[in-house]
């Protein structure tokens, strides 16, 4: 280990896995210019705040539903601190953030939220149904996270599209609402994870033994 020798090694790389397994402090640079110098969380939470993708266009709803008047305000991503970011981190905690307002109060509300690869093929989908979690839209502004454990996507462009139901009614389908990135991280706790060209999109936690018999 070169840090015992008493010696420092400069480690430049965009691989947050890598980062978290080799460093205790960082430094970020942006536009060629000093942006920040910190711990190692500090720095990787800037880099993933500061990436550049698509952002909603906050000066007017996304979408409204004139007959429920209902509308939909904003869909964003948090990290786990609960801070927006434009980029989720392979086996980090995140959340994806709806913001809706709405002039009257609505029970039992199912959403439904699948995300895609840019290639179309489906990922996985995420509802309040497979949870048993009741959502409910008040009057006024709701906010509404679905909270995504050790985000096991390895890094790449994915897609959002969201579905939600009212009193049996679909008052929102929107394909392709949102599209964010997945940035490198540790998902095995190894610093290792499999290349999409070969392994795919999704990440499964496992174990391996192997059992002699004579």
């Amino acid at each position: 280990d070169v840090s015992e020798e008493g010696r420092t090694v400069l480690f430049v790389s965009h691989n947050m896995g890598a980062i978290r397994q080799l460093c205790s402090s960082a430094i970020l640079l942006m536009g060629g210019e000093l942006a920040l110098v910190g711990s190692r969380e500090q720095v990787i939470e800037a880099y993933l705040s500061a990436i550049q993708s698509p952002k909603n266009n906050l000066n007017r709803p996304l979408a409204i539903n004139e007959k429920f008047e209902i509308e939909l305000e904003s869909f964003g991503l948090l990290n786990s601190s609960l801070k927006t970011v434009n980029a989720l981190q392979c086996g980090q905690d995140g959340s994806i953030e709806m913001v809706l307002r709405s002039n009257k109060d609505y029970k039992n509300c199912l959403i439904a939220i699948t995300i895609d690869t840019l290639d179309n093929i489906r990922v996985c989908a995420l509802h309040n149904i497979f949870t048993s979690t009741e959502i409910r839209i008040c009057q006024s502004k709701t906010i509404i996270r679905c909270e995504l454990k050790r985000v096991p996507l390895t890094p790449g462009t994915y897609k959002v599209n969201v579905k939600i139901k009212v009193l049996e009614d679909v008052i929102f389908f929107l394909e392709g609402i949102f599209s964010f990135d997945v940035e490198d991280g540790d998902f095995f706790r190894t610093g290792r994870i499999p290349d999409r060209s070969w392994g795919g999109v999704l990440l499964v936690e496992h174990s391996w033994n192997s059992i002699h018999v004579e």
